[in-house]
């Protein structure tokens, strides 16, 4: 190509006389005939390619049709890397800041959750029942009021069932039981004594009215 060889010969004397002497007219004379060059090669490679594909038959089995095709797969375009924020519109971002707030809405979009209607449904279903779990409808609020430890000690002193039995007239299947038991109790009892409240479920049972210390009889 005879255009493009003395594009090349003037682009390396203005080359020599830049590194001599650096001015800006002449820096712009040789951005514009690289522009020239690269045009003049995208117009070469087209015209090969359309003569190329013009002698080309689908009709006939042929192996140019697929190293054509894995040519054409490697003159894609390619995409460079590069670590600059852009807006949504395509233009880079000024500063930090301005990058910064680009950067916070692009992971905002990115980590929402899209859910279809069965899962709407789902969730509608789990909020309800999370709701009736935390209401008791019961009209004695006797336990929702937090109790002391001296109240529960009390209660517990008061349960000493091994010293009102007789130990012979049961056999070990029922000490058994009424070990777990215990075990159990005072396991709530620890529990209870963390959280100063008694459990929910505590709530529906049988109500035995306690005396508390230091208080007449008439009072529960």
């Amino acid at each position: 190509m005879k255009a493009v060889q003395k594009l090349l010969t003037d682009r390396d004397q203005l080359l020599r006389n830049y590194a001599q002497r650096a001015d800006d007219e002449t820096r712009i004379q040789i951005n514009k005939i690289n522009a020239d060059i690269k045009r003049l090669f995208i117009d070469s490679k087209r015209s090969r390619w359309e003569q190329l594909c013009s002698k080309l038959d689908y009709k006939i089995r042929n192996s140019r049709l697929w190293k054509l095709a894995k040519a054409l797969y490697r003159v894609q375009p390619k995409e460079d890397n590069s670590n600059s924020v852009t807006k949504s519109n395509g233009s880079p971002t000024i500063d930090d800041k301005e990058a910064a707030e680009e950067l916070v809405k692009f992971y905002s979009k990115e980590s929402r959750l899209t859910f279809n209607k069965e899962d709407r449904k789902v969730g509608k279903l789990t909020k309800n029942l999370v709701k009736t779990c935390r209401k008791v409808s019961i009209s004695n609020h006797l336990f929702s009021d937090h109790i002391t430890t001296s109240e529960l000690i009390y209660v517990i002193q008061e349960l000493i069932i091994k010293t009102l039995l007789d130990p012979t007239t049961f056999t070990d299947n029922f000490w058994k039981t009424l070990d777990h038991m215990v075990e159990s109790a005072f396991c709530t009892f620890l529990i209870c004594r963390g959280r100063r409240v008694l459990p929910e479920q505590w709530k529906t049972a049988v109500i035995l009215p306690v005396r508390k210390p230091n208080k007449d009889a008439s009072s529960v």
